[in-house]
């Protein structure tokens, strides 16, 4: 996600001393960032509002980690008992100490009480005062930073606080006079990596059933992974539902709808998602380009299809001249994070003060609505755009939707060990490096949401990219939201190629993961988080090893004699072998973090998915295909929990690694590269950094969740 990066967050040092009592904050400015410093200088008595954010207790947060292990492991005897709302805000309050000790520092260091202002929630501390206050205060320099011609904005070079109060604080806003008010020129790559058309109606229709083997549709969906179709007749639980996020301007097309539902759902025609306008909501149909048409017209196609009745939300966030991002749809939903946790410099802020047509002039919708019971997410980020502070807070509201009963699933990328544009990790300034930038060509500043490979090509960073096989110049990335450990993160699979033809009852051809043309199903290792604990439970592995031999471009697998006790990551970095070399020896030279939480955790088929786009049939490939439809899987579980009685199942990672035997199918074919390596992380038995469990047989998981309480 190519966003603007302001953030001021503590060293990576830790607490590192600017004096000998004092600990830094610095300025984080993504190596992508079109923001640049300009000359103007801030006068001393030009007035300023600052913003500190403080810290949630570490004990609070380790216990509400262990409060949604308790409602979503299936031994815990509190098993599906969610919290409210209400439940949720109060544990997550910041102890009072914490206010009381930086509003103490603050007054004495001359700033009066009567100026601060505390939020409701009491998770931030507010007082304006002079940036000559400020640069004393904080020990720090004020300078203009502007983005073409948009207006400038005020940050410092880094902030300095006493290391007794540091403690106390999550991170710090940067210091202005009122909210910045800028359209978004970018907005997160969507994780659909390639699209061509078919040459004719080569796939059939409903009347006309299509090769499976060859083209995905629906059906083919339903014979691969037993999910049954619901009676037409048939009446929804009333808290049954799916929503997809959708960042404003992307816009499904109704004849495309309807194209689709004729030939694979034909009691779909004339039907819609639902819409939660969020932060205005804004679609259009006047502008028909592929980063705005593309993935909507798949999302909506193909979970509709699969799940009806049960509603489809169209989560549109945004309105014309701001795109919503995941914070303004976590807004939404929790009012104490829209009031305390949104940033200017990376989050647009509400209400929209350019009084134009579809523009949103409201108040932010701040806890305004309520989340559907399963969240697809197709949007993929970097970690390393982000600062640690950013992406903890923002993976906290997920760890609390997973608390209230929400599902959120989100798709990996499709650029292997790379971001979705391409880009590398610089081992020297832990900066994005490489990839692909710029816009594709669309409406003034509005940003697009899909990558697009360049036909035959491999994108920067990919398997070409960086040092070359036997080790890059750069290191891994970690996507995200994908490496939230709240999070279900979802890979892409394809059937190995055969030149039969699919028939009604023939069996479906093993699944390898996803690898083609420079799509590769990405997987790895969270930077920011530490690998869950339902990672980390130790189960019974058999070594493995992968080799590629360069000459003849085959790859060999092997099984070795010798069986240990490991956790899912740590089997996986320690007894599978590329070439010879263990995977951890790959992490023990920088190149990703062994520690950290491991994506993906499950798969589904992610290539030659037929949509409707603009009057034709299109093939597209990548794990936005394949995230909606495990999220169809989990919106048809809850069905049948919610009719039998119980509840929706929320964070599904624990009953997904325990009881993995019982419906998941293991793939073990297949490796992924990329930063400079041909070949990084094979399929493997067991869980593994390219299909994570393996796939979902669905009759066979619908089971497992009903026998649970």
């Amino acid at each position: 996600m190519l966003l603007t990066i302001f953030f001021l967050t503590l060293s990576a040092s830790g607490f590192t001393a600017h004096l000998s009592d004092r600990s830094d904050f610095s300025l984080v400015i993504s190596a992508r960032s079109e923001w640049k410093r300009t000359a103007e200088a801030v006068d001393d008595d030009h007035i300023l509002r600052m913003e500190i954010a403080l810290s949630f207790n570490e004990e609070s947060y380790e216990a509400a980690a262990k409060a949604l292990e308790e409602v979503s492991d299936p031994s815990s005897p509190t098993f599906g008992q969610h919290w409210t709302r209400e439940e949720t805000a109060k544990h997550f309050s910041p102890p009072r100490n914490h206010v009381r000790e930086v509003a103490h520092w603050l007054n004495d260091s001359g700033v009066p009480r009567d100026t601060m202002r505390l939020s409701a929630d009491g998770a931030r501390l507010s007082f304006r005062t002079t940036a000559g206050h400020a640069k004393t205060l904080f020990q720090s320099k004020f300078y203009r930073y502007r983005r073409d011609m948009s207006r400038a904005t005020i940050l410092p070079n880094k902030y300095s606080v006493p290391k007794h109060v540091a403690r106390y604080i999550d991170y710090i806003l940067p210091g202005h006079d009122e909210p910045e008010r800028i359209v978004r020129r970018s907005l997160a790559a969507r994780s659909l990596a390639h699209i061509h058309p078919l040459t004719a109606r080569a796939a059939g229709t409903a009347g006309r059933p299509i090769d499976c083997f060859k083209y995905v549709s629906p059906d083919c969906l339903r014979h691969l992974y037993n999910i049954p179709t619901l009676p037409n007749d048939s009446k929804s639980h009333s808290n049954s539902s799916l929503g997809v996020f959708t960042p404003s301007w992307g816009t499904y097309l109704p004849d495309d709808m309807d194209m689709f539902f004729r030939d694979f759902a034909p009691n779909l025609v004339g039907q819609r998602p639902l819409l939660m306008p969020i932060n205005g909501g804004y679609r259009q149909d006047e502008y028909k380009l592929i980063p705005f048409n593309l993935e909507a017209n798949l999302d909506y196609q193909y979970t509709m299809s699969l799940i009806h009745p049960i509603p489809v939300t169209d989560m549109q966030v945004g309105d014309y001249s701001q795109v919503g991002n995941l914070n303004t749809m976590l807004s939404a939903f929790d009012t104490t994070y829209c009031t305390t946790a949104l940033n200017a410099s990376f989050d647009p802020i509400w209400p929209n003060p350019t009084f134009r047509p579809h523009n949103y002039n409201n108040a932010s919708d701040c806890g305004r609505f309520v989340p559907p019971k399963v969240i697809t997410i197709q949007s993929v980020q970097n970690e390393a755009n982000f600062p640690a502070a950013y992406l903890r807070r923002q993976c906290l509201e997920f760890l609390k939707l997973g608390l209230q009963g929400t599902t959120v699933l989100a798709a990996t990328g499709d650029r292997g060990t790379a971001d979705q544009l391409g880009g590398c990790i610089d081992p020297h300034t832990g900066n994005v490096t490489g990839g692909i930038s710029g816009i594709l060509p669309g409406k003034g500043n509005v940003p697009t949401n899909i990558t697009i490979s360049p036909p035959g090509g491999v994108p920067p960073g990919g398997r070409e990219g960086g040092g070359g096989e036997e080790g890059g110049t750069v290191h891994f990335s970690s996507t995200w939201p994908a490496s939230c450990p709240w999070i279900t993160a979802v890979g892409a699979t394809q059937l190995t190629e055969t030149k039969t033809t699919w028939s009604l009852g023939k069996a479906f051809p093993p699944e390898t993961a996803l690898s083609v043309n420079g799509t590769e199903s990405s997987g790895g290792f969270s930077r920011v988080f530490a690998a869950p604990w339902y990672q980390t439970q130790t189960r019974r592995y058999r070594h493995h090893s992968h080799h590629q031999d360069r000459d003849t471009d085959t790859d060999t697998d092997t099984d070795t004699d010798t069986d240990t006790e490991h956790g899912d990551t740590t089997a996986y970095l320690d007894n599978t072998k590329i070439n010879g070399t263990t995977l951890r020896t790959l992490a023990d030279r920088g190149l990703f973090n062994a520690h950290g939480r491991g994506y993906p955790d499950i798969s589904a088929l992610g290539k030659d998915f037929l949509i409707s786009l603009y009057g034709k049939y299109h093939l597209v490939r990548g794990t936005s295909t394949s995230t909606p439809i495990v999220a169809s899987m989990i919106a048809l579980v809850n069905e049948a929990r919610l009719k039998s009685g119980k509840g929706p199942v929320g964070f599904i990672n624990p009953v997904l690694y325990k009881y993995r035997e019982k419906f998941v199918r293991e793939v073990e074919v297949g490796v992924v590269g990329g930063c400079g390596f041909g070949t990084v992380f094979p399929a493997s038995q067991g869980w593994d950094a390219v299909t994570g469990l393996g796939t979902l047989d669905f009759e066979a998981l619908k089971e497992v969740f009903l026998s649970l309480p």
